[in-house]
């Protein structure tokens, strides 16, 4: 089975709002919580390190990688918080 797992940071608590390249996703179809992951049914790509080279051949050829930025933003002490970019891990 394809798909991906983002675990949640420690200070993250329900409710809270994920979002994936900046669309919301839904809890129940596009991701289940599993105690403190996030399972995803799609596989998601995390974004590559840039090099010199890439960096290079981006310039000049333009580049297109699928690639995904996982956020979540929660509510904690009565304000609003985002944690951003956090790190994808295949399915075990």
């Amino acid at each position: 089975m394809n798909g991906s797992r983002v675990a949640l940071p420690p200070e993250v608590e329900a409710p809270f709002e994920v979002y994936v390249n900046g669309l919301v996703q839904a809890d129940g179809s596009d991701f289940v919580v599993e105690g403190r992951e996030l399972v995803f049914a799609k596989e998601l790509a995390p974004p590559a390190r840039d090099t010199a080279r890439s960096l290079i051949r981006g310039f000049f050829f333009g580049r297109y990688r699928p690639e995904h930025v996982v956020d979540v933003a929660y509510q904690a002490g009565g304000r609003g918080h985002v944690v951003s970019g956090l790190p994808i891990q295949p399915l075990r």
